[in-house]
């Protein structure tokens, strides 16, 4: 039990009982009167013995009764309250995960109906609303909450603030997305709202320097999530704060998901089209179920998957509970003799049709796959014959050796779009001055040159040390079952990246005492480029077999035609971002829930839509122009795009516990160790007191003395 202002009470008591006790110590005062005799005066005489300033305290139920009341009012007066565990006049951080896993349906409600986890956090989180302190007629402190849902970025739907009603209307407000989780960026931002302090130091010339000292307590920070976040390692809290992990969900909870799709077509034969899924289970027992292929919606290959049990995942000494399952993995490849342009979608259900688990979001996935065509190709280059031997026996539809002159003659007719990839070897094409990445919009392959950028990379000059591969990422299409350990530069080109650079580096090599970036990869909206800064005829890769399949997989990888790179789909909390034809008019987008929402394109045709929140197929519409694999309807051209989860951490729905850069944080999944509202019982002695008084004035009148 707690009390909010005990000492206004006990000023109050010790004034108040002691007066209600000497007034039944004190008499009333007679007035003096003289008389003949007394004889016929018993009763006067009686009453002249008991006219002393102070009797002997008696019996006496009113009494009794009446220090009660006062002693009621004086507890109502201090306020006590039997209170959880908050603090008074504090604040807090109320963090609600909202991502994809927030949907698993293995929560229950105080009636035992089931519900998500959200809708758990949501109960949890007003109760903690309800716990907080409010100002008073005796008191003016306050607890104060901001309410932020996060998921792969944080959105504060409540400023700091004490109007509980305010709060949980942001707290009922939140809805779920298809979005995976993080934690690192909404650690940052509440880190913002930390009282800081800056001071000043004279430096030895003179100068005044300003320096800020480490970010002071914000407060109590309470976490609802199922702690399936990938980077909370990585997430820094305040030394001062003190962080409460909410735990949502079970960590029994099971769940298959598809955590990887995409799409190939037969790089001889492009009419056969191949659809690999990925999937994974955390169910510690072998599970089986059924993989749907649909085709523009209808069903046209069913699969009997069987995933194996998942495995016990390494033994962690500091961290709480049994150790965590790591999810089994397996694929399922279709396979069907389909030219034209369609919308794959894959499902994944139980044997009898029903949905398979408590987490639907990664049950189902989609993919837009454009029609079957063979690349046009451009080699500019000044004769590199390692380049134009190479590529010279790919099945193209078109495939043309430039020269530099030749490209910029077709830059200025306008023809350049005739080709799907470029690859340019010691030679860069101008690009406006505001080009992001130092090209002009197209694909590029670029070979022993460096587009000059502030924003991805610059060219730092030739070593003539000799280097060798130590690092490549052999997942990205580009170089997937490749092993490059075997290449030597003869002749590198030092490339250096800005902090903020967008660029990303495929492969790195070393050379001397230094680690430079050997393959890059940059990228926009109407631009990408795979960039191999050294001459090849200056390295031994030319001798190498992985020369030409590294050519092969990046041209398809940058053209979207082949094995790799058709079928790409965007993941919820990303942008849809594209070009097309500019002048189109009357743009809009069609969500998965069927909403229409209008956009203005740039003055280019460029459009951006989102941050997406759910998955499905988004369709972008307009009157104009239409590209070779855009659809035409009557007046209005359309163009999809796929959003999917598609993330293994996500599907991992089995609730773990918390590790942040500060170390584990406890799970508190029963429902009696969260947060409960106090029971402030200054109503209930203030009725009390109403109560006594009224038996008290009812013995008075009944003149019942004892």
């Amino acid at each position: 039990m707690t009390w909010l202002t005990p000492v206004l009470g006990g000023i109050a008591a010790g004034i108040a009982i002691p007066a209600l006790v000497i007034l039944y110590f004190l008499k009333l005062r007679r007035r003096d009167l003289e008389i003949s005799t007394t004889l016929l005066w018993k009763k006067a005489i009686e009453d002249l013995q008991a006219n002393a300033p102070f009797q002997k305290l008696r019996r006496n139920l009113l009494l009794f009764l009446q220090l009660l009341v006062l002693a009621a009012a004086l507890l109502a007066i201090a306020q006590p309250q039997i209170q959880g565990t908050q603090v008074s006049g504090g604040k807090h951080v109320i963090l609600i995960d909202n991502s994809a896993s927030s949907q698993t349906l293995d929560e229950t409600d105080d009636a035992g109906n089931p519900i998500t986890r959200l809708e758990r956090a949501k109960l949890e989180a007003i109760a903690l609303i309800e716990s907080l302190q409010e100002p008073g007629l005796l008191s003016k402190r306050a607890d104060e909450a901001m309410v932020v849902a996060f998921n792969t970025e944080p959105n504060i739907l409540q400023h700091f603030s004490a109007d509980k009603r305010a709060l949980k209307a942001a707290i009922q407000s939140i809805r779920s997305t298809d979005r995976p989780s993080r934690l690192v960026p909404v650690v940052k931002l509440i880190g913002e709202y930390a009282p800081r302090d800056l001071f000043t130091e004279e430096q030895p010339d003179g100068q005044i320097a300003t320096y800020e000292r480490p970010r002071k307590r914000i407060g109590t920070i309470h976490i609802y999530t199922d702690g399936q976040l990938p980077d909370a390692a990585d997430a820094q809290f305040g030394p001062l704060d003190d962080v409460v992990y909410q735990a949502l969900g079970d960590s029994a909870t099971e769940n298959v998901g598809i955590t990887s799709l995409r799409a190939g077509r037969d790089f001889n034969d492009p009419t056969q089209l191949s659809i690999f899924v990925g999937l994974s289970s955390n169910a510690p027992r072998q599970t089986t179920f059924d993989l749907e292929l649909l085709i523009d919606r209808s069903v046209t290959e069913i699969k009997t998957v069987t995933m194996p049990p998942a495995e016990v995942g390494p033994v962690d000494p500091d961290a709480p509970g049994p150790p965590r399952l790591r999810p089994s993995t397996g694929g399922v490849i279709f396979k069907l003799d389909q030219p034209r342009g369609i919308v794959a979608a894959v499902r994944v259900r139980a044997t009898d049709g029903s949905p398979p688990d408590s987490f639907a979001v990664d049950d189902r996935a989609w993919l837009v796959i454009p029609p079957a065509k063979q690349l046009a190709v451009a080699v500019v280059t000044t004769g590199n014959l390692f380049i134009a031997d190479a590529i010279a026996g790919f099945p193209f539809s078109r495939l043309d050796t430039l020269s530099p002159s030749q490209y910029e003659q077709i830059i200025d007719e306008g023809n350049v779009g005739d080709y799907d990839v470029v690859i340019l070897d010691g030679y860069l094409p101008d690009a406006a001055q505001d080009a992001p990445i130092g090209l002009p919009p197209g694909r590029f392959l670029i070979f022993n040159a460096v587009p000059q950028s502030h924003e991805t990379m610059l060219d730092a000059g030739t070593l003539d040390e000799i280097g060798v591969v130590i690092d490549w990422k052999h997942n990205h299409p580009a170089l997937r079952g490749l092993s490059l350990s075997s290449l030597y530069i003869f002749k590198s080109r030092a490339v250096t990246l800005p902090d903020d650079s967008t660029a990303t580096v495929l492969a790195r090599a070393a050379v001397g005492t230094k680690n430079i970036p050997a393959i890059l990869e940059i990228a926009t909206a109407e631009t990408r480029a795979i960039v191999v800064p050294f001459d090849v005829a200056q390295s031994s890769w030319g001798f190498n077999p992985s020369w030409v399949v590294f050519l092969l997989s990046t041209v398809q990888y940058l053209g979207e035609a082949g094995s790799i790179g058709i079928g790409q789909s965007i993941q919820p909390g990303r942008q849809i971002v594209d070009r097309i034809p500019a002048g189109a008019l009357e743009v809009s987008v069609r969500t998965p829930d069927d909403r229409i929402v209008a956009i203005v394109p740039a003055d280019d045709g460029s459009i951006i839509f989102g941050p997406i929140y759910d998955t499905g197929i988004y369709t972008v519409s307009w009157k104009g122009a239409a590209r070779a694999d855009d659809v035409q309807s009557g007046s209005r051209v359309s163009r999809a795009y796929a959003a999917n989860l598609i993330d293994p951490a996500e599907s991992n729905v089995a609730t773990t516990h918390l590790r942040t850069a500060q170390g584990d944080h406890a799970a508190q999944s029963a429902a009696d160790e969260n947060i409960q509202a106090p029971k402030r019982l200054w109503p209930w002695l203030i009725l009390a007191a109403l109560v006594i008084s009224l038996f008290e004035w009812y013995i008075y009148n009944r003149k019942i003395y004892i």
